[in-house]
């Protein structure tokens, strides 16, 4: 495509007479032949030429050329602008246009607030299993906009013991396959008992630790209908997750090992097995029966066992195991940005000790600070691990290379409340509610807005949240007595738009497809578009 496109314009000349005649007052500089006597302050013009006349005809011609430059510009930038929010639309946590408002929709329950958390989101409906108030477990889509429900298949009949288990924050963890014919996957727990405890181990609080599966059930749904495709018992103590058309499960043992599968979501044919032998897990979690998680890192399976872990190629080769760590406390094994895996725990400094861990185990320290997760990544620059409060930031933003195993950048005077990533930039809300786009390739700063000026009653730090649909940005999070949300483009940072929600919030987080937001102080959440 021409960068700098030319337009030839042919000027038509057309002879109109000249009512006031050669040489009389009003006759146009030249007409007639006649020409400027030198030194009377007008150029020279050739006999017979109109200059004012040439004059605004060039003008217009460069109007025409400018207007038709700028029109192109604006509609090539307009294209790229769609096709980019078409793009970041199909990135997880990014939410629906939001048009010039945000307002409350509806109030879910909390049971389908922990089913949009634990579920999944396909074709603009949030499908997953939920505790009902019978203890009974139902499969659910639903329309996460107005919480309308599309289908409801009862999985198991009701159960006294988790009549409770939503109000106990208890989910059902499900997953699904994408593209044609999507399937829904739920890990689905079956006759439950009270784990046998000492009365003083929780406070005498009888309803502690929850109750536990003594069956559990892989169950495969159709997304489209609700229909049940099949049933796989296995054991109770089992991760899942599903990638591309594979369930990939873990289960382990009290001696620390564990065995891992992967079959066929839809015929349930086996596709690869691993056993890993007694001790691969930490001791004391594998003592307490709890199961492994699982997650799809890149080109590869993390598979976390406690403060412990492995790693699986696509295929099912063993790529490495990360041995338990001395200090369980504290000490978590989660996925970063990229492909990269984390296993975090207490610094020294009073931060976080981070490190790398490379898919064969092996551990790169990161500088002590906080690792961020942004709320919605999507995956440019994926070799930049973010950052903050580290003390090579001085409080601020780290950039660092993972593949290099140094820092990259470091912003300073930042304060990170919430981080998105899209296209190259992480946009950093602050606790001042100021906002910034940063480069993830050299921490150089797009642009950045000033903080909104305070208002009476309002705290000095709050901990605003980051919203977007790919074409905004919205802060959400408490002014004073209300929860004020401002709107800001994404390109240059630009305010759009502002309001008010008409309750205080706690903070906002992507779930079912919507911006879900929540009230410790209401006991309340609510459906934001």
């Amino acid at each position: 495509m021409n960068r700098d496109p030319k337009v030839e314009v042919e000027l038509v000349d057309v002879d109109v007479p000249d009512p006031a005649g050669p040489g009389a007052p009003g006759a146009l500089p030249g007409a007639g032949g006649a020409t400027a006597e030198p030194g009377a302050g007008a150029a020279t013009e050739p006999s017979g030429t109109p200059p004012r006349r040439v004059r605004t005809q060039t003008v217009v011609a460069a109007a025409v050329v400018l207007a038709a430059a700028l029109a192109g510009t604006q509609a090539l930038l307009d294209a790229r602008e769609r096709a980019e929010v078409a793009r970041w639309a199909q990135v997880p946590g990014v939410v629906p246009a939001l048009g010039d408002g945000l307002e409350a929709r509806w109030e879910p329950e909390l049971g389908d607030v922990l089913m949009m958390y634990a579920g999944a989101e396909v074709d603009d409906r949030a499908v997953g299993a939920r505790f009902e108030d019978s203890g009974a477990q139902s499969a659910v889509a639903l329309d996460p906009l107005t919480g309308d429900v599309t289908w409801r298949t009862p999985l198991t009949a009701p159960e006294p013991l988790l009549v409770d288990a939503a109000e106990n924050f208890q989910a059902v963890p499900c997953d699904a396959t994408t593209g044609d014919a999507p399937l829904l996957v739920c890990l689905v727990g079956d006759r439950y008992v009270r784990a046998s405890v000492r009365p003083e181990t929780y406070g005498g609080d009888t309803s502690l630790p929850a109750p536990v599966a003594q069956e559990a059930e892989l169950v495969v749904l159709d997304v489209a209908t609700g229909e049940v495709v099949r049933r796989t018992p296995v054991t109770p103590s089992t991760g899942m997750r599903v990638v591309d058309g594979t369930v990939l499960t873990a289960s382990s043992s009290r001696d620390g090992s564990a065995e891992v599968r992967a079959h066929d979501v839809r015929t349930g044919e086996a596709r690869w097995a691993q056993e890993l032998p007694a001790g691969t897990g930490e001791r004391e979690w594998a003592e307490s029966g709890e199961s492994p998680y699982l997650e799809s890192v890149g080109d590869t399976v993390l598979v976390v066992l406690g403060t412990a872990a492995a790693r699986f190629a696509a295929d099912g080769t063993l790529l490495g195991t990360v041995r338990a760590s001395a200090v369980e406390m504290g000490t978590a094994i989660l996925p970063a940005r990229g492909d990269r895996v984390v296993r975090r725990g207490f610094g020294a400094a009073g931060g976080e000790a981070l490190a790398v861990l490379a898919p064969d185990g092996t551990a790169t320290a990161l500088p002590e600070g906080r690792l961020l997760t942004p709320t919605v990544d999507d995956g440019s620059e994926p070799d930049v691990l973010l950052l903050t409060g580290a003390p090579d930031a001085a409080g601020g933003l780290l950039g660092w290379d993972a593949a290099t195993g140094t820092a990259r950048w470091v912003v300073e005077d930042l304060l990170v409340s919430d981080v998105v990533v899209l296209g190259g930039a992480a946009y950093v809300v602050g606790f001042d509610r100021s906002l910034r786009a940063v480069e993830l390739d050299d921490g150089t700063t797009r642009w950045r807005t000033e903080p909104p000026p305070p208002v009476p009653g309002e705290d000095a730090v709050t901990s605003p949240t980051l919203i977007t649909d790919g074409r905004s940005l919205v802060v959400v999070g408490r002014r004073g007595e209300e929860t004020g949300v401002q709107a800001y483009a994404l390109r240059d940072g630009r305010p759009t738009w502002d309001g008010t929600l008409p309750f205080e919030i706690g903070g906002v987080q992507p779930l079912g497809g919507r911006a879900v937001a929540w009230s410790a102080a209401a006991e309340r959440w609510t459906v934001l578009g």
